[in-house]
């Protein structure tokens, strides 16, 4: 599981969007066309737990793999991009860090002890270390169950497939956010992800489990109060903001819009414009919640 060569390397030119309903391949023709493949998962291939991707059933996932691939034809190295709430994301902050990886990664794994119910022994951990203002160092980490992610690329590797990057869809959809103050926030079924970003430099990264596969509302709502509040009162930020949403339920989409046009100094961005796709149905069936972090990983957005 490496994605910090997505902050400094040019965009690939497929990806692999992978979730517990469909696996598809995603190649950029142009700045304005890709190409889809896709094909069902069956129900049993991939288990979510408390911390994430839990177990994956090789034995009903080789088989899926091996036919996209087969149709698909894409790179051999491209970005996978996984569901946010397959993996458990954290902005840790620390006095100083350890210049040797292997100190550092003892240091965040004692630090995930107290975050996460299970052993740190079995995470996977990857980090992009940054620094903070007033000298403070600033981690941005993606942790994941070591074994199930081992398994995953093990079963794209069956079909020839190395990532070249693995990475969640809040991650993808915030890339390149440029200069000024930036949120990105992402609804899944059953989880809500928020990262904002000041300068390209993320400076708030929020994860919430839901109780329901799209809220409830007053939950989300409630979320939303306290980032905003976070980032007045706490972070001092004044500057006006903008929003990027990407909400797979309709509903909370038109909600979280609406909420944050209301609240003042925001600035919502609309919906991007797709590159259109060849296999139309396709792309229906996968939907914007699946092809826009796809697609900004790639540098196809318009």
């Amino acid at each position: 599981m490496s994605w910090r060569n997505l902050l400094v390397s040019p965009p690939p030119a497929t990806g692999w969007s992978l979730d517990t309903a469909l696996a598809a391949v995603v190649r950029r023709e142009s700045k304005d066309r890709i190409a889809c493949a896709m094909v069902p998962v069956p129900e049993e291939a991939f288990s979510v737990g408390p911390v994430g991707l839990q177990m994956v059933r090789r034995e009903a996932l080789d088989p899926v793999l091996a036919g996209l691939q087969q149709s698909a034809r894409g790179s051999k190295r491209p970005i996978v991009v996984i569901p946010s709430s397959w993996v458990r994301s954290h902005l840790l902050e620390f006095d100083q860090l350890p210049r040797r990886r292997e100190e550092m990664d003892d240091i965040v794994r004692w630090r995930l002890k107290k975050l996460l119910p299970v052993p740190p022994q079995q995470l996977r951990l990857a980090l992009v270390n940054r620094v903070a203002d007033g000298g403070k160092r600033r981690l941005l980490c993606m942790v994941g169950l070591d074994k199930a992610l081992t398994d995953l690329e093990e079963s794209l590797a069956e079909v020839g497939v190395q990532p070249g990057c693995l990475t969640s869809r809040i991650f993808a959809m915030a890339l390149g956010s440029g200069p000024g103050s930036r949120a990105v926030i992402q609804q899944e079924s059953r989880f809500l992800s928020t990262v904002v970003l000041e300068d390209d430099q993320p400076i708030l990264l929020r994860t919430k489990p839901l109780p329901e596969p799209t809220g409830p509302w007053d939950v989300i709502a409630r979320e939303q109060h306290l980032v905003l509040s976070y980032l007045r009162e706490r972070l001092g930020l004044e500057a006006r903001m903008r929003v990027t949403v990407l909400a797979e339920a309709p509903e909370i989409d038109h909600g979280l819009r609406t909420w944050w046009a209301e609240s003042e100094g925001i600035d919502v961005e609309p919906p991007v414009e797709l590159p259109s796709c060849a296999e139309a149905m396709v792309a229906d069936q996968l939907g914007r919640s699946r092809l826009e972090p796809l697609c900004a990983a790639l540098g196809g957005r318009a």
